[in-house]
């Protein structure tokens, strides 16, 4: 854990990034407002899979989770005014169901939370490790300080992954599929890292 890290550091976090999400609750509240209610038929007919994961100038998502990870929005507030867009949307508007929906990703997202109360409910302290904890497999990754630098600093060689990374360096986030892209790239994808 301790050779991954944050890909930037507090005291030069400002002068290196331009962060896409700011704030607490209230900006959360105001993402919010202006991604879900104000947007009832957008909302409503929400497919994740339509979404563009290189889309840098309007994100085609609610950029929610940042502020859903740290707590500054519950899901439960989330969840409530996906249903109140989703009533408020026209009639002709074509509704979207989970998994793809927002409600599916509300879903999918609190799916991993008790997958991790599960696992430390069996073995305390298990999540976030692969030694003892049941929904991990052992695996022997490699070790390379090089590969993982290169990860860290976006010189993979592979555009779409270096793109990513330099967009998390810069914006302190990306989308969901550049999340799982990297992620992917660094581990059973590529560079056989392991992600601990």
């Amino acid at each position: 854990r301790k050779e991954i890290g944050p890909v930037w550091d507090r005291k030069t976090a400002n002068k290196k990034t331009s962060p896409i999400v700011k704030g607490g609750e209230s900006l959360a509240l105001a993402q919010l407002q202006k991604t879900v209610t104000a947007r009832p038929d957008w909302t409503a007919s929400f497919e994740k899979p339509k979404t563009s994961c290189t889309e840098v100038s309007s994100p085609s998502t609610t950029v929610l989770s940042p502020y859903l990870s740290i707590g500054c929005i519950s899901p439960r507030t989330a969840w409530h005014a996906v249903s109140d867009a989703n009533a408020k949307a026209k009639s002709k508007t074509s509704r979207s169901k989970p998994p793809v929906s927002l409600h599916g990703q509300l879903l999918w997202r609190d799916f991993n939370n008790l997958i991790a109360h599960s696992a430390n409910a069996q073995a305390p302290g298990s999540w976030g490790q692969m030694q003892n904890n049941v929904y991990c497999r052992d695996i022997p990754w490699s070790s390379d300080p090089a590969l993982l630098t290169a990860w860290k600093e976006g010189r993979t060689g592979y555009p779409w992954i270096d793109a990513c990374m330099a967009q998390l360096r810069t914006e302190g986030w990306i989308h969901h599929l550049g999340r799982h892209a990297v992620a992917c790239f660094l581990t059973r994808g590529d560079l056989w890292q392991s992600w601990e």
